[in-house]
């Protein structure tokens, strides 16, 4: 599949999953039922932004929503193989570690690149699964907001790790001016095996 079929695809499935109609999911992203229509059918090109409202519609992270995969499942990828799942220049980059929908954890490698003191690269909505990660190179800015509205902020080094609990909206900045690698772990959102497209 290529990146456009798999977003296509994976709209198609999540909305069938919501009990939702081309109607009901035009009404809530503002999008016609025809332009809808053409991405799941992989007849159309979709912006971040678009995808952005599609998520916020169903109610699943960005991220999560594009590390849905329908490749045939492997053991092992080779580092030139990594699927590329956002990149924003000079911001941040997601490549997807693991192959496969049925596979049950999901590995994740985010490089931060130095932004000159500007936003943070990435601000995550809550997740539904907790999270860990460990930081390979370089230095970020992790900011935490928990469950009672307080904020915790943390400078994480070279071999620092953490744990994030579900729930918890959090940030990611990289500190100085190296970029920072870090390699995160996470439970894959669920997806229905048979509406899992057949590999031929």
């Amino acid at each position: 599949m290529t990146e456009t079929e798999v977003i296509g695809t994976s709209i198609k499935i999540l909305r069938k999953q919501l009990n939702m109609t081309l109607a009901d999911l035009a009404s809530a992203t503002g999008f016609s039922i025809s332009y809808l229509s053409k991405i799941e059918r992989n007849q159309g090109s979709i912006t971040l932004d678009a995808i952005a409202k599609i998520c916020s519609a169903f109610e699943i992270d960005v991220v999560n929503f594009l590390s849905l995969d329908f490749a045939k499942d492997t053991i092992h990828i080779h580092k030139e193989d990594r699927r590329v799942i956002l990149h924003r220049e000079n911001s941040i980059k997601y490549e997807l570690l693991t192959r496969g929908q049925m596979k049950k954890i999901r590995g994740l490698l985010i490089t931060l690149y130095p932004n000159n003191n500007e936003g943070y690269a990435r601000i995550a909505s809550p997740h539904t699964t907790d999270e860990f990660a460990f930081i390979l190179e370089g230095e970020m800015i992790l900011a935490v907001l928990d469950k009672n509205g307080n904020t915790q902020q943390n400078i994480l080094k070279k071999g620092d790790s953490f744990y994030l609990y579900a729930g918890h909206k959090h940030a990611l900045k990289c500190y100085g001016n190296r970029e920072c690698i870090s390699l995160w772990s996470y439970l894959a959102p669920p997806c229905f095996p048979e509406d899992i497209p057949s590999q031929h």
